[in-house]
């Protein structure tokens, strides 16, 4: 119902990244976003694994608007291995320029990622910004100064070509989609706007998750398809 275009594909084959589409309306997602503050009020509400947590994120993230397009680009068979909140509060630092490829516990490195506005992204309130093109090269990474931005790695400066960077704009309920090695980025928060956004993390069955570098080892899930492989064990989705 969702799947992609031939030409979308093509987009996504050639910049790394496909924006923008919609996965609910900015009114229902107002609806969602007031269960997640809610729930942010709990120390441990932010975690890696919040799709086995609370069966409406579930639900969100497993929407065919996100699942059929997912399909197009990795194939039928599908697993959720990771998915987080990001919160960019106003005075929060920079996110540097980096490749998701350089840090993640999966065994060949591939992965799709969903990224979620459950409120409005903008320039002003420190949207993503990526690099069309840069997943056709792995940078080397390199240790960041500290003390100036939220990750303590960062691509090598010297290689990543700023100059190209659009930003990825979203309203409430909005979301895009980007690979394991397309350039990233997003600047400090200098606005009085919270900026909260969820990902998505999916990847295959023919991929080995080291579970052991998760918070919690029991959190993949197979979303769509089967497993042929048998590399991964499965936990069932939450019931409430």
């Amino acid at each position: 119902m969702f799947h992609l275009t031939k030409d979308e594909l093509e987009r996504y084959h050639r910049d790394g990244y496909l924006s923008s589409f919609d996965l609910c309306s900015p009114e229902a997602m107002a609806e969602v976003r007031e269960k997640v503050d809610r729930l942010m009020e709990k120390e441990t509400f932010l975690t890696d694994a919040n799709h086995i947590e609370h069966k409406f994120l579930y639900d969100l993230i497993t929407r065919p608007e996100i699942i059929d397009r997912a399909a197009s680009i990795l194939g039928e068979d599908i697993v959720l291995w990771r998915s987080n909140f990001f919160v960019k509060s106003p005075g929060d630092k920079a996110v540097p320029w980096h490749q998701d490829y350089n840090s993640w516990p999966l065994d060949p490195m591939i992965n799709l990622t969903a990224w979620i506005a459950f409120e409005e992204a903008t320039i002003e309130n420190s949207c993503v910004w990526l690099i069309p093109g840069s997943h056709r090269k792995i940078l080397l990474h390199v240790p960041t100064e500290k003390g100036t931005v939220q990750f303590n790695y960062e691509a090598d400066p010297e290689f990543v070509n700023k100059q190209a960077a659009i930003p990825i704009e979203l309203k409430p309920g909005q979301f895009f989609l980007f690979n394991e090695r397309t350039l990233h980025y997003s600047a400090p928060n200098t606005s009085q706007k919270r900026r909260l956004g969820l990902t998505v993390r999916m990847t295959l069955p023919s991929v080995k998750v080291f579970v052991e570098n998760l918070r919690n080892r029991e959190q993949l899930m197979l979303v769509h398809g089967q497993d042929k492989f048998g590399l991964n064990s499965y936990i069932q989705p939450p019931a409430v």
